[in-house]
């Protein structure tokens, strides 16, 4: 059985910030520092204390209003590797942390198939165009 909400909290608590429903998972945080630049009363950069080589993402404070709580789900949407984590009880935020989830990772793969579409298309148009290019140089250079 995997690790409930509770394990994962009780893991977290023990990295060096401030305890907490909220937290950075520092085993995949690749220190972007987006997050605190998003929510800088809640948030901060610097050492991480189990690896003083590496800065990452850490809260500072735990969020304790509803708009702090909306600033820290901010905080996790723009985090590079989704490490900024909600584990705690409330179901309402849980269930907004799933949709986030999902809606950012769905994001994130549209948006990269939608780019490199537009690529090939217009890789393939240019290549077209150079072929044509090519063909009617050498018919018309005789």
């Amino acid at each position: 059985m995997g690790k409930t909400n509770e394990d994962k909290r009780r893991e977290l608590d023990a990295l060096p910030e401030v305890p907490g429903d909220w937290a950075v998972d520092h085993s995949i945080c690749m220190g972007c520092a987006a997050p605190p630049a998003v929510a800088p009363s809640l948030m901060g950069f610097g050492v991480n204390h189990s690896d003083p080589r590496h800065s990452q993402c850490y809260f500072r404070r735990q969020p304790s209003s509803p708009a702090e709580h909306d600033l820290a789900f901010e905080a996790a949407g723009v985090s590079c590797c989704a490490a900024v984590r909600y584990h705690g009880p409330d179901a309402a935020l849980l269930e907004r942390m799933r949709c986030l989830d999902e809606s950012s990772w769905e994001s994130v793969v549209i948006a990269r198939a939608q780019r490199h579409r537009r690529k090939a298309g217009s890789l393939f148009i240019g290549a077209l165009l150079l072929l044509g290019g090519t063909l009617a140089w050498m018919y018309f250079r005789h």
